[in-house]
């Protein structure tokens, strides 16, 4: 009878062990998750930010010989933004300022259809004053990182692109 109390103490102690560790192992994945998915919102969002950038820069440097390459940047941002937001790894406040900065983004060109098309004078200043404040926000290629948060550069910029936007 001893013998049997002694197994069945055991065998719970075994059993919660278990249950303890799982525990710890199942948070420590979800913790490396959502490390993850931060970092892929982070890549996903400013590196395409600041390609379409580098992109504006380079056109208007070589005087908007192939302007489909913004089209296709801006596409490319566009397409980034709504990856993130159906991914579901943001918090409510940022999936509205990603939304809003979606908006405001997509009535720039940018569908595949505007490669044939000329680009108009006032499609370049829209461009080129566009890549002024993705730069004034931290968006621009050779900026020095700095350690601000994403989260809060993503409001200031869609902030300012809709003051911008509005005038």
């Amino acid at each position: 009878m001893k013998f049997n109390i002694q197994k069945r103490h055991i065998i719970t102690a075994l059993a919660v062990m278990i249950v303890v560790v799982s525990l710890v192992g199942a948070g420590h994945v979800y913790l490396k998750l959502k490390a993850s998915e931060k970092q892929l919102y982070a890549e996903v969002v400013q590196s395409n930010l600041i390609e379409l950038e580098g992109a504006i820069s380079n056109q208007k440097e070589a005087g908007w010989n192939d302007p489909s390459m913004v089209a296709r940047e801006m596409n490319e941002a566009l397409n980034g933004l709504m990856y993130v937001q159906q991914l579901d790894i943001t918090e409510r406040g940022e999936k509205e300022n990603l939304k809003r900065l979606y908006a405001v983004l997509s009535s720039y060109p940018h569908d595949m259809q505007y490669e044939s098309a000329e680009v108009t004078t006032q499609d370049q200043k829209d461009w080129e004053a566009l890549q002024g404040t993705l730069r004034e926000n931290g968006f621009g290629l050779q900026l020095q990182s700095d350690s601000g948060s994403l989260k809060k550069k993503i409001e200031t910029l869609g902030e300012a692109l809709e003051y911008s936007y509005a005038d």
